[in-house]
């Protein structure tokens, strides 16, 4: 459906049938995403998307043009629009990108992700059983928008994790019809499912055409070196300057990945913050708040 879609907008034949479906595929992992939707009229089924990304990190500008790119290989308008501002919600301002209204979007929300023309993502699962009979790739293409969109990596136990709710039992069958062990877990209300930094970057779940900040990330954490028992001396000595410095141990352990591609741990570095103070402070390295 999506071919004929396209060659009837398009007015070109889908000789690229292959990378445009991935494409598609990704696509609409991130409409169960991050994806912003307008809504027009639905008899139209009126439709846009809206995309925002962290100006924190540069990589997310490539990031977004490269969606942006798949939005356009419906036959759909979209650009980026004027940065938005720093605010006390968003301290680092975000790169913006909106598509013009269209009823393949709103095609997309009723057909593909089986909603409601009133129902929306965030609160409602989608009803797309009919992603299990599709190709291993395709899903697998699915899920890396999925990850794109709403994953991160949780340094401190080596995973990756995608906030999942209200589709997390969704995700986790899927990441099984791929033979990729994943763990469910709520916190706070929320639905998070949980694969090991190893599994997640052998089937390169973050997508491997763009070289986003969490697929550099988790590439780096997958190859770091470990030192199981003893540090050499010039680790102890960097790790000794940091502290030195009043900087917290997960930032002492982000630093040295980013720096050196070693991983350590930060119940090791936490030890280490005690011993370096305790001579100097006379207080117990497990009640001992560094300052900031």
């Amino acid at each position: 459906m999506m071919l004929k879609i396209r060659e009837a907008l398009t007015v070109a034949p889908a000789t690229d049938r292959n990378q445009f479906l991935c494409s598609m595929y990704y696509l609409l992992g991130w409409c169960v995403g991050d994806f912003g939707k307008d809504y027009g009229p639905e008899h139209l089924l009126s439709a846009r998307f809206a995309l925002q990304l962290s100006k924190k990190h540069p990589e997310n500008l490539a990031l977004g043009d490269h969606v942006t790119q798949c939005v356009k290989m419906m036959g759909i308008t979209c650009r980026r629009y004027g940065d938005r501002p720093v605010t006390s919600s968003n301290p680092n301002g975000s790169f913006f990108w909106k598509s013009v209204f269209s009823p393949i979007v709103g095609w997309l929300h009723t057909s593909a992700l089986g909603l409601t023309w009133r129902e929306r993502t965030t609160l409602h699962p989608v009803k797309m059983d009919w992603m299990f009979r599709a190709p291993l790739k395709f899903r697998l293409w699915f899920l890396r928008g999925i990850a794109d969109s709403d994953g991160y990596i949780n340094l401190r136990n080596k995973q990756v994790e995608i906030v999942s709710s209200p589709n997390t039992y969704f995700f986790h069958k899927l990441f099984a019809s791929l033979g990729i062990k994943s763990i469910v877990r709520f916190s706070l209300g929320y639905g998070y499912v949980t694969v090991t930094a190893p599994a997640a970057e052998k089937i390169h779940i973050f997508n491997p055409v763009i070289l986003t900040y969490r697929r550099k990330l988790l590439e780096k954490l997958v190859h770091a070196r470990t030192f199981q028992r003893h540090w050499p001396a010039w680790l102890t000595e960097v790790v000794g300057a940091l502290i030195a410095q009043g900087m917290p141990a997960p930032e002492i352990r982000n630093r040295i990945l980013e720096s050196h591609d070693v991983y350590v741990k930060i119940r090791t570095v936490q030890r280490k913050i005690g011993v370096y103070w305790e001579p100097r402070s006379g207080i117990e390295p497990e009640t001992f708040t560094l300052p900031r």
